[in-house]
């Protein structure tokens, strides 16, 4: 199981200037972005907050911290039945995508068991491959 005070412990602390924008980063990209709310828009946002979520997975105490916000921002949406199952598949899908096994096996392990059962059991059955005859 998942000890996260033993994983702090174990992970040097980052500067207080990288991790602070780290973790900035990392809520924007977490947040629902408000339409029209900004004078002026960022051009690609969600792309560069996707690239700077999936370029931590390499690295434990950046994936440490990503995880961390993850979860702050994402635990109840995770439970809301299928909305929660399609947010979880598509940030494992990011994951998955850094070719980080550790990074996929932590995700899957930590995050799973925050989903509506019932409905990620009928994702499964609704993703699954047909068998031919």
């Amino acid at each position: 199981m998942f000890d996260r005070k033993t994983a702090m412990d174990e992970t040097p602390p980052l500067t207080g200037s990288a991790k602070n924008e780290l973790i900035s980063r990392l809520k924007a990209a977490s947040e629902p972005s408000v339409a029209a709310s900004a004078s002026k828009p960022t051009p690609n946002a969600q792309d560069e907050n996707r690239a700077l979520f999936m370029s931590a997975m390499s690295d434990p105490v950046r994936r440490q911290i990503a995880f961390n916000v993850v979860e702050r921002n994402c635990r109840d949406q995770f439970a809301e039945g299928a909305d929660g199952v399609q947010l979880y598949v598509r940030l494992l899908t990011y994951v998955r995508l850094t070719n980080a096994a550790e990074a996929v096996d932590e995700f899957e392990r930590r995050f799973r068991p925050l989903l509506d059962q019932e409905a990620l059991e009928e994702w499964r059955t609704i993703t699954a491959p047909l068998k031919r005859d």
